[in-house]
């Protein structure tokens, strides 16, 4: 097993313990009933943030592991997700006064999942090819 391997396989275990901590946090959060403006409601409340720092901090870790390649396509993908949510974000608030459709609420970092796997998947895709060819 290579370097660029273990690091992808690290990446992986150390963003899975992310979110299923976010996860985790979240489950607390909305299963517990407490009233607002009480010491714990707010703890609840702050908790996910940490979880979402420490995915930032695994993404650096990361970045950090692995080569130049890797690096570039890393940082077209993520550039490419910020534009295309960028775009989201400002237009849809438009069609969706046209076609009246519901708002979409505090669901971004689904949209930006997809969106992420989406492009990662499209930039590693002419490689790919080249290689089989």
């Amino acid at each position: 097993m290579d370097i660029e391997h273990r690091a992808v396989l690290r990446y992986a275990a150390e963003m899975t313990g992310t979110v299923l901590l976010l996860l985790g946090t979240k489950a607390a959060g909305s299963g517990l009933h407490l009233a607002p403006g009480s010491a714990a409601f707010d703890v609840l409340a702050l908790a996910p943030l940490v979880p979402i720092w420490l995915m930032l901090l695994v993404t650096l870790r990361y970045y950090r592991r692995i080569d130049e390649l890797q690096r570039l396509r890393f940082l077209q993908s993520a550039s490419l997700t910020g534009g295309i949510m960028a775009c989201l974000v400002w237009s849809y608030p438009q069609v969706a006064k046209v076609a009246t459709l519901p708002p979409l609420g505090d669901v971004w970092h689904f949209y930006f999942s997809v969106i992420f796997l989406v492009v990662t998947a499209a930039v590693g895709w002419p490689r790919r090819a080249r290689l089989r060819a």
